[in-house]
């Protein structure tokens, strides 16, 4: 239809924006039983409302404004609740597929399956680059914009780190491949250190992944 043609345009026929888009319309007319010109009346308006305009996609500042603007329209449906869960995925590394188990321990949740409802319900508003039901991943530039809305990283981090319990018995290949990584992102490189030192957490690390996990945390952290 013309309306959507030129809500497409409004977002510059990036994939990522009209994917959101995509979410917001879907919701809207599933939930409310709306018109699909209704649904995108509604978009527009919440689009106004966080002052997406015309930009240039090419422009990384531009993009990222684009996509914050996109993203509080599509999170406005959202409770808070959810809300906050879905920013506290921005702790994740780049890249990663992430288990369910991980965004679990993230939200302090002993219910894997709450967990994974909790992603699915994202995964259907198109707020999630993947989901299998078992592992996420995020779109990059996406990622970028959760990461700001964490009031404190560092303990969001450290919160994650607690909840998978003992670092010489971490739960899932994600926890055993990117603790470093948290580890660093609680200004904490001097655990790191003195892991990459133990022998035994070394055996454990082996035993999960292979000698290249244990160079990459060598590496990451210049600890040779």
């Amino acid at each position: 239809t013309s309306e959507l043609t030129t809500l497409a345009h409004r977002l510059g026929g990036w994939a990522l924006l009209l994917s959101l888009v995509n979410g917001a319309l879907y919701n809207r007319v599933r939930e409310f039983d709306a018109s699909l010109a209704e649904a995108v009346a509604y978009v527009n308006k919440r689009l106004d409302k966080y002052g997406l305009t015309a930009f240039d996609a090419e422009d990384a500042v531009q993009r990222q404004d684009a996509v914050t603007s996109t993203l509080n329209a599509s999170l406005d449906r959202l409770k808070p609740a959810a809300r906050e869960r879905y920013h506290l995925l921005g702790i994740f590394a780049e890249d990663a597929a992430v288990p369910v188990s991980a965004a679990a321990a993230a939200w302090g949740l002993d219910d894997a399956d709450e967990a994974a409802d909790q992603l699915e319900l994202f995964a259907k508003a198109s707020l999630l680059l993947d989901f299998d039901g078992k592992a996420f991943r995020l779109h990059d530039v996406i990622r970028v914009y959760l990461r700001s809305q964490i009031t404190d990283l560092p303990a969001a981090n450290h919160s994650l780190i607690a909840n998978w319990g003992s670092l010489y018995a971490l739960p899932d290949e994600y926890a055993w491949r990117y603790i470093g990584y948290h580890l660093t992102e609680t200004q904490q490189s001097e655990k790191l250190r003195a892991l990459v030192l133990d022998y035994r957490w070394l055996y454990a690390k082996l035993w999960a992944l292979d000698h290249a996990a244990i160079i990459a945390d060598i590496d990451r952290f210049h600890l040779t």
